[in-house]
């Protein structure tokens, strides 16, 4: 498989700040307000866009040995001809990476199968600036996963589950040297390790269960401001989800399937200042 993705964005910004007005809000008097003074207008214009190309195969080493390799190219890129609140050039900023996917599967039973995936992943953060004012390195992922999947009995039983291990490198954090605090730099990481399982069983045609469980591990694991072993925000701890779904089999509303939903999450824990993706970005 070959493929080619591209996106583009531009943004052009103009503000202008006024002075502030006092006004008694029990007792306003709207005749004796002052004028407006207003400052510069300020304006800023941005263009950023990534290109991707990718290439994947999978090969049969075996007539139960499945191999899945690939790699993927972005370039991403940053104008800004117009620095915001001045007159002067921005600059062009561009970052690339080459970023492989390789996975293996194992059929060690008709309709049971083992698999291992590994992949590294690339992500520009043009938005964290260091003291020059330039975006910092891009942030860098890598993901282990290992796992068991299968579908037995007619597809009457289909599950999967999955150990798996995500960490994001290069994770742009404050630079505490500096007395602009929003300058940046990359030495934070971030690391994620959990467990996943999923069933769903079709006892009779048309009735379907589903259970799902998902146990994360995220936490800090570099950083300069937040103490190593944080849990990280927004990413809970524990997950659970249900569901019954029932597909009309015949009858005027034949292939009708209302779904009632069932879940909760128990969340690691609050007052964290970051938020690990759970799925690493490609470009």
């Amino acid at each position: 498989m070959l493929g080619v993705d591209y996106r583009s964005t531009t943004q052009d910004f103009t503000s202008q700040d006024a002075n502030q007005i006092e006004l008694d809000v029990f007792r306003p008097n709207y005749d004796t307000l002052p004028a407006y003074v207003y400052g510069p207008k300020m304006t800023s214009k941005e263009t950023y866009g990534d290109l991707g190309i990718y290439l994947q195969d999978q090969i049969k080493l075996l007539k139960n040995v499945t191999l899945t390799a690939g790699i993927r190219y972005d370039y991403s890129y940053f104008d800004i001809p117009i620095a915001f609140g001045t007159d002067e050039s921005g600059g062009y900023f561009s970052e690339y990476a080459f970023s492989p996917r390789v996975g293996i599967t194992y059929e060690f039973l008709p309709g049971a199968a083992a698999y291992f995936n590994w992949s590294r992943s690339f992500n520009p953060q043009w938005f964290s600036t260091d003291l020059q004012g330039k975006p910092v390195a891009p942030e860098t992922g890598e993901i282990f996963e290992v796992g068991l999947k299968w579908s037995l009995f007619n597809n009457r039983l289909v599950g999967m589950m999955s150990l798996y291990q995500l960490t994001r490198n290069n994770v742009a954090t404050l630079d505490l040297s500096t007395p602009d605090p929003f300058d940046s730099i990359v030495t934070g990481q971030q690391r994620a390790r959990g467990f996943e399982l999923e069933l769903a069983a079709n006892p009779i045609p048309g009735l379907q269960f589903v259970l799902a469980y998902t146990f994360i591990n995220a936490e800090v694991t570099e950083d300069n401001v937040t103490p190593i072993g944080t849990p990280l925000q927004g990413v809970p701890a524990n997950s659970f989800s249900a569901w019954v779904k029932y597909t009309i089999q015949e009858g005027p509303l034949q292939g009708t399937r209302p779904r009632p939903w069932a879940g909760s999450t128990i969340p690691a824990s609050p007052g964290t200042s970051r938020i690990l993706l759970n799925s690493l970005p490609t470009g």
